[in-house]
């Protein structure tokens, strides 16, 4: 079985801090009808593939030849040939056919394939009705057997490879010898029953080969990304926040799913993402999503996936809304500085020493988020209002100490790690407004807002993942991803 080598599936925000997220077998409940046209992005993760890539394919297809046909395919039975005036069928008696290197490239349909074939000599008995007339020999030694394949897709949304016009030999060293046939063959039709004889030959052959190829296609190449996903987010006293994923290519008005661009081909997947709002949010709405360009020639880089600012965007809008950042969903585990705290608000002083201090988040607005603001390779996540309460556990009960509202930004990267997650990196955090409120202690400065700040953000944003590409060495460490004003580029 091919190993599906280059997979990629995106992660909504959300649902890393979910319980747990349930991949929906397509059929069984239709999640892509859950979510509106209104909430996918047409070109929200767009795979571009260059001739590098198809050669990397093809070397995957290739690994493929001895795991199905280790001992070749063995071609029996009748072809009807039609040369001269005159019809013969040809009896092919254990013919075997040894598949060789596969290649591919660009072509009109979408993709140009061969594949190497051997063929020792072997002699097929030509019948008249039941009576043998003659005996002929083939053979065909580093021949290859070419077809076409267009990449469409299927109700679900998942890309299909599927044979275009027909199948047919190539090369120099294909051979027929007549001899044995006497008279029964007319001399001046050879050159057409010798045609007929192979391309026969090659349907019945690309027959065998074409299902098992066809299937590894779109795994090979990295197409294979259609899924639907629908998980908890935040679930607690107060009710459930949700959020759903979908990923379908789409054929362009009835035409190919792929797209030429240049000398590369893009195939662009349909992203949508809704969220049902966790009760400790406001009532906010994910806003449309949009249609964001595709690639053009300029901006076509092969060897990557794209994935949409709008699709971001939208992801982290939707782990928001549906309760990732409220509560104590966005901090439990974080360690609060008591120490750095007090030096900054003498009256934390005042509790008994080792007292648990821990923290509750109330997003008022869902975030904003830019790529590329400020520079290149920045991400950069605006909090909007968000209320922090800090509690303190007092004889066994919860005592909220002070609150304060700040407002702030965090700037990030994206890296990758040698599992192949594509994952979240704060760099710097800056607090644009912040307030405070008394409660069991007076209210603190500005300068413990800003102290608080920074535990919040990394354990909300920290290592979250964005996208699962394949498991890389470990001795390549991080690769680093680019972010532009419209995608974020990842290097496959």
């Amino acid at each position: 079985m091919l190993q599906r080598s280059m997979a990629v599936s995106i992660v909504v925000l959300g649902m890393s801090w979910a319980a747990g997220c349930t991949t929906l077998p397509w059929g069984n409940g239709g999640l892509g009808d859950e979510v509106p046209a209104e909430a996918i992005d047409p070109n929200g993760l767009v795979r571009v593939l260059g001739p590098s890539d198809l050669v990397a394919a093809a070397a995957r297809l290739t690994n493929l030849i001895p795991v199905r046909w280790a001992d070749g395919l063995t071609i029996e039975g009748l072809l009807s040939l039609d040369a001269g005036g005159a019809s013969i069928d040809a009896m092919i008696d254990g013919v075997v056919i040894e598949p060789g290197p596969v290649q591919l490239a660009l072509g009109s349909a979408g993709l140009a394939v061969s594949v190497g074939v051997t063929i020792a000599p072997a002699p097929l008995a030509d019948r008249d009705a039941t009576v043998v007339l003659c005996a002929p020999k083939l053979s065909a030694d580093g021949a290859l057997l070419a077809f076409d394949l267009g990449l469409v897709t299927d109700k679900l949304g998942r890309v299909q490879a599927v044979l275009v016009g027909e199948p047919r030999f190539e090369g120099a060293a294909l051979s027929v010898d007549w001899s044995g046939c006497g008279d029964v063959v007319v001399a001046t039709a050879l050159d057409e029953l010798t045609d007929e004889l192979w391309g026969a030959l090659a349907d019945v052959t690309a027959d065998a080969i074409a299902p098992d190829l066809l299937l590894a296609v779109p795994p090979a190449l990295g197409l294979d990304l259609a899924t639907g996903i629908a998980g908890t987010v935040a679930a607690d006293a107060m009710g459930s926040g949700y959020a759903r994923l979908s990923v379908a290519a789409d054929e362009a008005d009835g035409d190919a799913v792929w797209r030429s661009v240049g000398d590369v081909l893009v195939v662009p997947f349909g992203v949508g993402i809704t969220a049902d709002t966790h009760p400790c949010m406001p009532a906010l709405v994910l806003p449309r999503i949009g249609v964001s360009p595709l690639p053009g020639s300029g901006s076509a880089e092969p060897g990557t996936a794209l994935l949409s600012a709008a699709v971001v965007r939208q992801a982290i809008t939707a782990g928001w809304l549906a309760g990732a950042a409220c509560g104590s969903h966005a901090t439990r585990g974080v360690e609060v500085p008591a120490e750095e705290l007090a030096a900054m608000w003498p009256a934390l002083g005042r509790l008994p020493a080792a007292t648990p201090l821990s923290l509750q988040v109330w997003p008022r607005e869902a975030p904003s988020v830019g790529l590329a603001i400020g520079g290149a390779d920045r991400l950069v996540i605006g909090t909007g209002l968000v209320d922090i309460d800090l509690y303190a556990e007092l004889d066994g009960a919860q005592v909220r100490l002070a609150s304060m509202t700040i407002d702030a930004d965090t700037v990030l990267g994206v890296r990758i790690g040698a599992t192949g997650l594509v994952t979240l990196a704060p760099s710097e955090v800056t607090l644009r407004a912040s307030g405070a409120r008394a409660g069991l202690l007076a209210a603190p400065p500005l300068d413990a807002a800003e102290a608080l700040l920074r535990p919040v953000v990394l354990a909300l944003l920290d290592g979250r993942p964005l996208l699962s590409l394949p498991a890389r060495p470990a001795t390549t460490g991080s690769t680093r991803v680019r972010v532009t004003a419209e995608h974020i580029v990842v290097p496959m």
